[in-house]
């Protein structure tokens, strides 16, 4: 029964790699951009920081080069509770334009409430834009960045959510990188048929009342994934989010430094990830219990096993390097060969690590 299982379990996961694979390769993906805009609608660009210091001057630099009229577009940096000196660089770099706001936050009112979803709730209610731009003060956003999200909004649409790699120097980070790649391309190809059930929050533009309309962050304070909640929230009442892959809105961000961080940053995933709708839970289920599967398959047959296993890993790479490439980036073979490896052991200690007795901590808070 269970190699019977085991079989299931890689023949699935072999034919869904396929049918991204063949859907970037030769379907038709949904392109929302324009080339151009002739109307431009006021923005609120919603940058939270907590302890990041290091990441600011990069991101506000970023964010001054955007192609968007200045006077049509407002920045709101907000200081959430930092003990190093965020405060000063935001404040300092708000006081060079007319158009850039500093914000001081008070704590939450309840430790139970996600900081950063009460931090965005509060920035946005300094604006009454059109549409607020959301993104992380460890990323860079392109030059493109905001026109191009205008570009893909569609009446309806409540939310546009655009692509983000990890840029890094060293193999762990890479690994992460082809990580996110694998994430956001099934993410992708479920959007386009209608199923689009979370949101990248360091880069996500939302129409200002639809944004009202769901109660905003504040409505979704109580999970520890803002972003894919208030998406969820999007879809249940009735608008149809837009997820747009082009490298006019791919936007910078950075990996997790140690092991131990990246495996707090996945139980935080986990957590969101089990209020998905089954669908999603079955595609996530499929890359886990692919590695044991496997496994079993070796041991009963080795050679048929190992052969599974290879072709896993063509599908998988070209699936990968297909979807990267709609944003001009370019897949090493190398990184994608040695991101089975990466991705078997994060994948099994993810799980693990999930239902091990602890809290989550994020941005230096504890969440039960």
């Amino acid at each position: 029964m269970i190699f019977y299982l085991a079989i299931l379990i890689i023949t699935l996961l072999i034919l869904q790699d396929l049918a991204l694979f063949v859907f970037f390769r030769f379907g038709n993906v949904r392109d929302y951009g324009k080339e151009d805009i002739d109307h431009f609608p006021e923005l609120a660009v919603i940058v939270p920081a907590r302890n990041e210091q290091i990441n600011l001057p990069s991101c506000l630099a970023a964010l001054e080069k955007l192609d968007y009229p200045s006077e049509k577009i407002d920045f709101y940096i907000g200081d959430d509770n930092s003990n190093d000196a965020s405060w000063e660089i935001m404040s300092n770099w708000a006081a060079l334009g007319y158009n850039r706001y500093s914000v001081r936050l008070a704590s939450p009112d309840s430790p139970t409430l996600n900081g950063k979803a009460v931090a965005l709730q509060k920035l946005v209610a300094k604006s009454e834009a059109d549409f607020y731009l959301f993104t992380d003060a460890d990323c860079q956003v392109p030059v493109s960045w905001a026109r191009q999200m205008v570009a893909s909004y569609r009446p309806g649409a409540g939310m546009v959510t655009g692509i983000t790699k990890i840029e890094a120097d060293n193999w762990f980070g890479r690994m992460q990188a082809c990580d996110w790649w694998l994430s956001l391309g099934m993410v992708k190809g479920l959007a386009d048929f209608g199923i689009n059930l979370t949101a990248m929050g360091n880069n996500l533009m939302v129409e200002k009342d639809a944004y009202k309309a769901v109660g905003g962050f504040l409505e979704v304070a109580d999970s520890v994934t803002e972003d894919l909640a208030l998406c969820r929230k999007m879809f249940e009442s009735g608008f149809r989010p837009i997820h747009q892959v082009d490298s006019k809105l791919l936007v910078i961000t950075q990996p997790e430094a140690t092991f131990p961080a990246l495996m707090r940053q996945r139980k935080r995933w986990a957590r969101g990830a089990l209020t998905l709708p089954w669908t999603w839970k079955m595609l996530l289920f499929l890359q886990v219990a692919f590695f044991p599967s496997i496994i079993t398959l070796i041991i009963f047959f080795p050679v048929v096993g190992i052969l599974c296993w290879i072709v896993k890993v063509i599908v998988q790479s070209s699936m990968l390097k297909n979807f990267a490439a709609r944003t001009e980036t370019k897949l090493t073979t190398l990184n994608l060969l040695t991101f089975e490896c990466y991705y078997g052991i994060v994948g099994c200690s993810t799980v693990l690590y999930y239902f091990w007795p602890s809290k989550i901590l994020w941005k230096n808070r504890e969440y039960a």
